[in-house]
């Protein structure tokens, strides 16, 4: 039952960063190269949050 639910969340949660990632994504070409860097770190924290949340997965898949 435990394993469903963190399953659940980590899901919800990857969910939520693929999103964050598309909408930073978006803002980059909105803006003028000086806030380019700012929404690049962004895209960055975002997809990088995917890959540990999709590793975790993988991890509870695997148990």
């Amino acid at each position: 039952m435990l394993k469903n639910i963190k399953k659940h969340v980590l899901i919800a949660m990857y969910h939520y960063h693929y999103n964050m990632a598309n909408h930073c994504y978006g803002k980059v070409d909105c803006y003028g190269p000086e806030k380019n860097s700012y929404w690049n770190d962004r895209v960055a924290k975002h997809v990088n949050k995917e890959f540990e949340l999709v590793n975790k997965l993988v991890q509870l898949g695997e148990s």
